[in-house]
């Protein structure tokens, strides 16, 4: 049969060789807090070891007893790590990995091993991110300086039967201008001309277009923009509304950490416990933190477009992804204000503490992702201009 070759091209933020686990020294450790599962080859691995009664050293005399203590580790119901007052079975005092510390990275499984790490493969194209579930990611997510740049490489392939190719020229099309399509919010997203509330509001337009043209709409030449079209008085109402919805349809996710859970539930009833004029006055106050929500916006909504938007290639959905982006941003926004109110002054540790707990909840649940989308893409609540609004 006839082969071709193939080119791939390999994709980073320009931070994400930079990352190092903090390891003991990390704010909120990912080895605690949720359930870790194992891999099918990792967990067989395990369950050998587990019967192990004793590991010998180089010189062949008994080391410790090992079995019992990984046996003790692992939840044989859940095919998971078992859990200790909600932390990993293997944490030891010093928040270090037993399991790294007796047999080095090739005894972690593959969430372990690769954690934050992430990548996504799209046709010829892969894509390699840093999680904003992990603190210390989070961290070089919101603090690092300008725009988000790239690092690619290009490289040949295994060479692939020919079968299958016009296929791929399809993916490979719609890739492409997917492609173009992001690198036009980028471009909108980063314009400093511009307000973030505009930037959004452009972003948004863009979407709908695209979206229309995608279902084989004609698409007008020119973007129309998408305003709110109610009084200032009547523009904040619905920003309190919109905003305490919000909250409600957050509440229907599937908890992953059912004590963050409560803490935002809690922090944010703060925000509207007394009313909307109360509520006007905190949103107020907060705006006096302008440039810093202005900055911090960019970089998660530059991350959360950089992540989910390629995905439109495999559903067509790419309105919905970029909704998405943005109500994941007006959410950690909210909850920032709300920790304002709580604690009198916002740092950018409490926006990675945010930022990171958000990504946690949502992120990291198949459930939870579906459930978001479907809402952007189909909710009344989140149609665009209702977004706007609530800017």
């Amino acid at each position: 049969m006839r082969k071709i070759k193939r080119w791939e091209t390999m994709a980073a933020p320009s931070y994400y060789k930079k990352f190092r686990c903090a390891a003991s020294e990390c704010r909120d450790t990912c080895c605690q807090g949720w359930q870790i599962s194992i891999d099918a080859q990792s967990w067989k691995r395990y369950v050998r070891l587990s019967k192990a009664q004793r590991r010998r050293d180089g010189r062949g005399t008994d080391e410790r007893v090992c079995g019992p203590w990984i046996k003790k580790g692992l939840d044989f119901r859940k095919h998971a790590f078992a859990m200790e007052d909600g932390k990993c079975a293997f944490l030891d005092k010093n928040l270090l990995c037993r399991l790294q510390k007796t047999g080095g990275q090739k005894l972690l499984c593959d969430t372990c091993r690769r954690y934050p790490r992430h990548m996504e493969a799209y046709g010829g194209l892969k894509e390699f991110s840093l999680s904003l579930s992990c603190p210390e990611a989070a961290k070089m997510i919101l603090a690092q300086r300008g725009r988000m740049r790239f690092d690619c490489v290009k490289r040949e392939c295994r060479t692939v039967d020919k079968k299958g190719a016009g296929r791929r020229r399809g993916e490979k099309k719609m890739l492409k201008m997917l492609l173009k399509q992001r690198k036009q919010l980028f471009s909108i997203l980063q314009n400093p001309s511009l307000s973030l509330k505009n930037r959004i509001a452009e972003i948004l337009a863009a979407a709908q277009q695209e979206q229309a043209a995608l279902r084989g709409h004609k698409a007008s030449g020119r973007r129309e923009k998408i305003v709110c079209q109610e009084d200032e008085k009547r523009q904040k109402e619905q920003r309190y509304v919109f905003m305490a919805s919000c909250l409600e349809a957050f509440g229907q996710l599937e908890p992953i950490q059912k004590e963050w859970k409560r803490q935002m539930q809690a922090e944010w009833n703060m925000l509207y416990a007394d009313g909307f004029e109360q509520y006007e006055h905190k949103t107020e106050d907060f705006k006096r933190h302008g440039q810093e929500i202005e900055t911090i916006g960019e970089k998660i909504l530059a991350y959360f477009l950089y992540v989910y938007f390629l995905g439109g290639m495999y559903d067509g959905q790419i309105e919905s992804k970029v909704k998405f982006a943005v109500l994941s941003w007006l959410v950690i926004r909210e909850w920032a204000m709300a920790r304002k109110e709580k604690k009198g002054s916002i740092s950018l540790d409490d926006w990675i503490e945010l930022s990171s707990h958000y990504s946690r909840e949502v992120e990291h649940s198949d459930e939870n992702l579906e459930m978001l989308e479907r809402m952007a893409q189909e909710h009344p609540l989140f149609q665009s201009e209702k977004i706007v609004c609530a800017l």
